[in-house]
């Protein structure tokens, strides 16, 4: 009998993370990565952590995040960083 390791790593947070260390200014702070609405449908990303506790969800509309947690801070994405502090 072989012993299997599942490895389950949730990277909701990840992104919103990523935009946090690039921009400190976001630390402690509700932070969502955002399509944008004017190109598509503009939907949460990703989130961290203080934008979850305030209810905001992934897959969620812009305007709905933003009613949940006024104080949250949506940034789009920037996928050449991402793929970059994931080598």
């Amino acid at each position: 009998m072989q012993n299997h390791a599942i490895l389950h790593s949730d990277l909701n947070c990840f992104y919103a993370s990523v935009e946090t260390m690039l921009d400190p200014s976001l630390r402690g702070k509700a932070v969502a990565v955002c399509g944008c609405t004017e190109d598509r449908h503009g939907i949460v990303l990703a989130k961290s952590e203080l934008a979850k506790k305030a209810g905001v969800k992934t897959g969620m509309v812009n305007w709905e995040a933003k009613q949940r947690c006024r104080d949250l801070i949506i940034v789009p994405p920037h996928t050449t960083n991402t793929s970059n502090t994931q080598s």
